[in-house]
């Protein structure tokens, strides 16, 4: 079996969540905080800022900055925040030593210092 489960659905991910859970596998979370779908083995939750995108896009739309055609493509942090419960990560399941190398290297892929490929 798998060690970890990360899916990205939102409420129809919990089926994956639960099937973590029936396996003891360790789960990343997507859309919202789902930490209290396993609070035991959720690592963290990648909450995705629909709405602060929705309303940039719409700004930039009305203020004629958008320019259609083009891949909008923003840092990630932007995007995406991490979440769990009242923190960013389960020190239970992710260490505290593991989260930050984690930062670190998604610090240098949110600012373009490492280039993800995307084909």
């Amino acid at each position: 079996g798998a060690d970890v489960i990360a899916h990205f659905a939102d409420t129809t991910g919990l089926g994956a969540i639960e099937a973590a859970i029936s396996k003891g596998s360790k789960v990343i979370g997507f859309y919202n905080d789902q930490s209290t779908a396993a609070p035991d083995l959720m690592g963290t939750s990648v909450k995705i800022e629909l709405a602060k995108m929705v309303a940039f896009l719409g700004n930039s739309v009305k203020d004629s900055s958008y320019s259609g055609g083009t891949e909008w493509a923003p840092e990630y942090s932007f995007m995406w925040n991490f979440v769990m419960g009242d923190s960013d990560h389960n020190s239970k399941v992710i260490s505290d030593d593991v989260w930050k190398s984690f930062l670190a290297v998604s610090g240098k892929v949110n600012t373009g210092e490492i280039v993800v490929p995307t084909s």
